[in-house]
C-alpha cells in the first residue's frame, strides 16, 4: 500500500517515512502542497496542518481515501473527511492507524 506523508519538517517526515517502510509498504513523502498535488493517488494520507506553501487542511480535503491532519494546534478539530493526529506522534498511535487502515496487516501474536 502506498502512504502519502505531507509535512514540511524533516525530522517528522523521517520519523513517519521509517515507521511505514520498516511496517514493508511504500511512503511517498512530501514537504509541500505542489509535491502531494503532484503525487499519484494513495491509500492513506498523513498531512501537516500548516505547510509553507498552503494550507494543509485544504488539502486533506481535496484528497480520497483515508486522511489524518497532523497538528499540534489544539483548535484543530476532525472534520468530515479527515481525523486529526497531535503531534508530537505518539508511534503506538500512529501504527495503530497504520493498523487500522490495514496497512500493517495481522499485528496479532500466535
Amino acid at each position: 500500500m502506498r502512504v502519502l506523508l505531507v509535512e514540511d519538517d524533516r525530522d517528522q517526515l523521517r520519523l513517519l517515512e521509517m515507521l511505514v517502510e520498516n511496517a514493508g509498504h511504500e511512503a511517498v513523502v512530501c514537504a509541500t502542497v505542489a509535491c502531494a498535488r503532484a503525487s499519484e493517488p494513495c491509500d492513506l494520507a498523513l498531512v501537516d496542518c500548516h505547510l509553507l506553501d498552503g494550507d494543509g487542511i485544504e488539502l486533506a480535503r481535496s484528497l480520497g481515501g483515508a486522511v489524518y491532519v497532523l497538528t499540534g494546534d489544539e483548535s484543530v478539530e476532525s472534520e468530515q473527511g479527515f481525523q486529526v493526529l497531535r503531534k508530537p506522534v505518539r508511534m503506538a498511535e500512529l501504527t495503530a492507524i497504520l493498523g487500522d487502515a490495514g496497512i500493517l496487516g495481522d499485528t496479532s501474536s500466535d
